[in-house]
């Protein structure tokens, strides 16, 4: 009985510790702030797509258009051959490696990569974060994207 309390505590430990990374939930909440509505009409986003749908939002962010939404702590990387083959955005935050990707994680990315998709019939933008590429999304959020 001992044993297999240790077991379950110890593979509790395990669960809670893949789930609690202060870097991430910071690069979450950077994202968070680049979706104010006052923001994106600040950025002209709601003036260059009126029917403001989360995949316009994610081909926003991906144009020069996008560029001043993007917190400065967000350095632009280029297509590399063990990552996306498109230019994308990383963070370091901690000594971590944040990259934030679209559609799909890079299994030949090192570091977290947080991966944002558009559910356009119910208006909200999807976050998905991978502890590393190769493995499954660890956590899904689903933020009501704002409409002008």
């Amino acid at each position: 009985m001992v044993v297999f309390a240790v077991t379950l505590l110890f593979l509790g430990h395990r669960c809670y510790q893949a789930f609690d990374h202060p870097e991430v939930r910071e690069a979450q909440w950077i994202l968070w702030a680049m979706i104010d509505e006052d923001r994106l009409d600040e950025v002209g986003f709601f003036d260059a797509y009126p029917d403001a749908h989360p995949s316009e939002f994610l081909y926003f962010l991906q144009s020069p258009e996008g560029d001043e939404l993007w917190s400065a702590r967000f350095d632009l990387q280029e297509p590399t051959d063990d990552g996306p083959d498109y230019p994308f955005r990383s963070v370091t935050i901690d000594d971590q490696i944040i990259s934030i990707l679209f559609e799909s994680a890079e299994p030949d990315l090192p570091g977290r990569q947080i991966v944002l998709s558009a559910d356009d019939p119910a208006g909200v933008l999807v976050l998905h974060t991978h502890l590393r590429g190769d493995r499954p999304a660890r956590t899904e959020l689903r933020w009501d994207f704002p409409r002008e």
